[in-house]
């Protein structure tokens, strides 16, 4: 018995029920590490702008507390830009997704969601762009 396959015709293409569960898998991983990284990156300058606002350590230790969760925010974009050359088209538009939803509750600034929005879809671009010249 042959499996029915499903015609896309954006891309001009038939999936077959297995690689459309596959591709709506990557769309949900893509979008829960989305929200996780990002709210999870959201915590230490929290705690700092608490500890800081309620005087619990002197102000010199917060200053260096602030220096070391720059820098690992730092290491943490480079990681991320790392970590996007193995991301597929459908886990890239799920990312996105859950950008749109944190900036939509408010918890992303603009200079964050330029970051966390622009160099993804910039990357789904040349995927895309790569897809289509391939075949």
């Amino acid at each position: 018995m042959m499996k029915k396959k499903i015609y896309i015709p954006l891309f001009h293409i038939y999936l077959s029920r297995t690689m459309l569960d596959a591709i709506i898998e990557k769309f949900q991983e893509g979008l829960a590490r989305a929200i996780t990284e990002i709210v999870v990156g959201l915590i230490p300058p929290i705690v700092l702008s608490a500890a800081f606002n309620s005087e619990l350590f002197p102000s010199v230790y917060i200053w260096v507390f602030y220096l070391i969760s720059g820098v690992i925010s730092l290491i943490g974009i480079l990681d991320f830009f790392k970590e996007m050359s193995f991301w597929g088209i459908s886990y890239i538009i799920g990312w996105i997704f859950g950008v749109f939803l944190l900036l939509d509750t408010g918890l992303l600034e603009l200079t964050d969601f330029l970051v966390y929005f622009i160099a993804p879809l910039g990357y789904l671009v040349y995927k895309i762009i790569k897809f289509f010249l391939e075949r």
